[in-house]
């Protein structure tokens, strides 16, 4: 499949995911910095420690066949990028995906994982044929159960910190 196929633009009525490039490196330390984006995640990074994981990406996203895929979230109004989503830990076979946001404080509180974890997941579905996508977080972090929820997730039972759930077409 070609690169290009396998990783498009997509688009929502207010928002425009656009594939990771070295030119978002600046979000990417903004994101796995900052504590309060973090708090439900891990300790914040060091700006080394990002910088690193960051051209990991890049390499993982560029080599065939990806074993992940970032997009840049982008306000359609303004272009401003406001965070990231990914599918990684993609099978071979493309029938199974984790799915992972994170967004700028500033996007907070206005729909925006709803509609770019639904385009995602409708590209996986209908492009790939996913049959599974999985999504893990801090069972504290209650606006992103709440979001998953709304998009016909499953939560899977978990007695650790983390919380798996599931979306099957």
């Amino acid at each position: 499949m070609p690169q290009q196929a396998l990783f498009p633009r997509l688009t929502t009525q207010r928002l425009e995911l656009a594939p990771l490039t070295e030119h978002e490196r600046w979000l990417y330390q903004r994101l796995y910095t900052d504590p309060k984006i973090m708090r439900n995640t891990a300790p914040p990074f060091s700006k080394e420690k990002v910088d690193a994981m960051f051209e990991h990406t890049l390499k993982v996203i560029a080599s065939p066949p990806p074993k992940a895929l970032v997009w840049v979230i982008k306000q359609q109004i303004d272009g401003l990028p406001i965070g990231i989503i990914c599918f990684y830990e993609i099978e071979a076979d493309l029938s199974n995906a984790k799915i992972g946001i994170m967004l700028l404080t500033e996007a907070n509180g206005k729909l925006f994982p709803e509609e770019a974890m639904q385009v995602v997941m409708d590209f996986g579905i209908q492009q790939w044929g996913l049959k599974r996508i999985t999504a893990e977080f801090m069972s504290r972090n209650l606006a992103t159960a709440r979001f998953v929820k709304k998009l016909g997730f499953e939560f899977l039972p978990s007695d650790s910190d983390t919380q798996i759930c599931c979306y099957t077409p």
